[in-house]
């Protein structure tokens, strides 16, 4: 059986070769060539000689002379002059830096730029030429190599790390809370568990704001797994985000409800004939949560404003035409506060009690099912239960490094 043949690899020599440029700009130019190439540091430019030098493969460097042929003849020159506007981004420096970099050159030129900090954009207007040269010049500083006083400093973030949990009872008592900190006047909201006949109480309280140290975190964590263990507690999400200094994150813990919806259909004569049901339109309340850090490295210490927004189903309203159809009734609140915590603190919403009241029908199989006697082979069982939903926020700041 003969092997089959491996073509051998051909590596093509680089050569170096200098461009003259006798019309447009070697700035227009230098941006030229090196759209033709992937590795730009190997095309320089020698301004004084008005000279392009590449290094690349024959058939590279033939590529870049055929293009300068075409895009270097005399009435290029009036084109360079023509007057357009530019947009550059930088990554390390400043834009002071940027702006002390470009203004002499376009004072003389009769140009002007505007700046963006937030993206960090200076927008050039200028003869293409101009713009050309400058642009060259910004992309040349704007390394890493940079001077310090130049570069745009690190911009300060923080990981923010959620846990929304469900307490049975009042355990969560015991987690060392400080509740006494900030309060808000508001309502609780009750919650309706399809499936169920529930008995819900809307009751006035307060929405509260709270604490627990970062040296008590660790506490907290334990204490958290304990109850998780021993079925008291319940984490339904925890979901995490990272955001930079006035960068808001966005929280949703959501449940989507599903709901029987019936029509009923009348005679003549006005009296019920039937009724169909058919599955409602989903109803989804949630509870979502915007957070807003602003960071202060040097102390340690990070401004938050949050904005917390609850949606509840409160209740199911009859129609006033056929009472045994309901709808469910959803209730939304929403609140801003901003508060000063130190690195590491967690904050904890609480106020959200749920209290329910459960039926539970069991019954003799087949006699439970007879009418007028049945109820005498049937049980109702009735229990009533409180939880509540507390939302813990652990907000760190981000090292740079």
């Amino acid at each position: 059986v003969s092997k089959p043949s491996i073509a051998p690899i051909v590596i093509i020599p680089e050569q170096t070769k200098l461009f003259v440029i006798k019309y447009i700009s070697p700035e227009a130019a230098l941006l030229l060539v090196q759209s033709l190439v992937k590795d730009k540091e190997k095309i320089t430019l020698i301004p004084e000689l008005k000279t392009i030098k590449a290094t690349s493969t024959p058939d590279i460097l033939k590529q870049i002379e055929e293009t300068l042929k075409e895009a270097d003849y005399p009435e290029a020159k009036e084109t360079e002059e023509e007057i357009i506007t530019e947009s550059i981004t930088t990554k390390y420096l400043t834009l002071s830096a940027v702006a002390e970099l470009v203004a002499p050159l376009l004072k003389e030129a009769k140009g002007n730029y505007s700046l963006s900090p937030k993206t960090k954009t200076i927008t050039i207007t200028a003869p293409r030429k101009i713009v050309a040269k400058l642009s060259r010049e910004i992309k040349e500083k704007d390394k890493e190599t940079a001077p310090e006083r130049a570069k745009v400093p690190a911009i300060p973030q923080v990981m923010i790390e959620s846990k929304l949990v469900e307490f049975i009872g009042g355990n969560s008592r015991y987690f060392n809370i400080d509740w006494s900190y900030f309060k808000i006047k508001g309502e609780r909201f009750t919650a309706y568990t399809p499936g169920e006949q529930t008995s819900t109480e809307v009751t006035t309280g307060s929405l509260a704001l709270g604490f627990i140290k970062a040296t008590e975190n660790y506490l907290f964590d334990s204490l958290l797994e304990t109850y998780i263990t021993e079925e008291k507690a319940e984490i339904l999400t925890a979901p995490k985000a990272a955001a930079m200094d006035g960068e808001t994150a966005l929280f949703n813990y959501s449940k989507t409800y599903k709901w029987w919806e019936a029509t009923p259909y009348f005679d003549s004569e006005g009296k019920l004939t039937h009724t169909t049901y058919s599955l409602g339109e989903p109803v989804e309340v949630k509870i979502s949560l915007e957070v807003t850090p602003q960071i202060d490295t040097e102390e340690k210490e990070v401004v938050v404003t949050l904005h917390p927004i609850v949606e509840d189903i409160i209740d199911w309203v009859e129609q006033p035409d056929y009472p045994d159809v309901k709808v469910p009734n959803v209730s939304k609140e929403e609140l801003t506060t901003k508060l000063r915590i130190k690195d590491g603190d967690t904050i904890a919403i609480g106020g959200l009690m749920k209290k329910k009241e459960e039926s539970r029908i069991t019954k003799i199989p087949i006699l439970g099912s007879i009418p007028l006697l049945g109820y005498l082979f049937r049980k109702t069982d009735i229990s009533k239960s409180k939880t509540e939903l507390i939302i813990f926020l652990t907000v760190r700041i981000i090292s740079p490094e």
